[in-house]
């Protein structure tokens, strides 16, 4: 064994277990998410004496991150524990960064630049790797709080879509993710028309939830795991509906649900 070999300290806390989980079921994603969001993080700065020691910051203060470049552009390196940052930091080269700790939200909206990725747990065996356009809709709670749209006022006409049409993988996950969380009364699904050919769309899936609430986090969970498990030949769209919109909960009930199964 390589002297350098050093084993990844152990999950510290209960979003650590979490994101072991989340790493083989997308359907923990959202969840999370949300940990991740309420967290304490530790990120590396440019290690000066000026900087140790506690300090508040004012909105539009600046904190000067250590920035790593990879080919896809500059990223932060965030972790979820003490242990996991010095663990990680013996990979970097020196000089040495510094470690601080903050609060998940303020590190986000300060890094919220448009051009800086995050990499939550690096060289760790479990992480997490925002792009610019990632951070800033953890920023915007699209990953987190993300509720059901109010449908556009415009027709559109659909095409039920048979259960064993849905991709196998997403179709299972879907069930399983409805028997476990049981907040939805149906998922169905459907091809949109297409306006060139009036024919059904086979490349574009539309997947109907019928909530029984939409005052939880189930349909922004669903959507994560969703666009995880989405093959890339396949357009996804999804939308909720509450039994209060009697026509749409009307014309669902005429359709076989891909859940319940019937």
């Amino acid at each position: 064994m390589s002297k350098q070999f050093r084993p990844e300290p152990p999950p510290q806390n209960d979003l650590e277990r979490m994101m072991r989980k989340a790493a083989d079921d997308p359907a923990l994603h959202g969840r999370m998410f949300r940990m991740l969001w309420d967290s304490e993080l530790y990120t590396y700065i440019p290690d000066h004496p000026e900087m140790h020691g506690a300090h508040s910051f004012q909105n539009g203060d600046k904190m000067r991150f250590t920035v790593y470049e990879h080919r896809e552009g500059p990223f932060i390196a965030v972790f979820t524990s003490e242990a996991a940052a010095h663990w990680a930091g013996a990979h970097f080269p020196s000089p040495k960064p510094a470690i601080a700790c903050m609060p998940a939200h303020a590190l986000f909206k300060t890094v919220n630049d448009g051009k800086t990725w995050v990499r939550v747990n690096h060289q760790l065996r479990s992480g997490i790797t925002l792009e610019p356009q990632g951070v800033d809709a953890l920023v915007q709670g699209e990953y987190t709080h993300t509720q059901p749209r109010d449908p556009e006022p415009t027709m559109l006409t659909v095409y039920p879509m048979p259960a064993e049409e849905v991709p196998a993988k997403l179709r299972q996950a879907i069930r399983v993710f409805c028997v476990q969380r049981p907040l939805a009364l149906g998922v169905y699904a459907f091809h949109p028309e297409d306006a060139r050919t009036g024919k059904a769309d086979e490349g574009e899936l539309r997947l109907i939830v019928w909530l029984r609430d939409e005052k939880n986090d189930l349909f922004n969970d669903f959507l994560i795991m969703v666009e995880k498990l989405r093959p890339p030949y396949l357009r996804v769209n999804c939308a909720g509906v509450t039994s209060d919109a009697t026509a749409s909960v009307e014309y669902l009930q005429s359709c076989t649900p891909l859940w319940p199964v019937v």
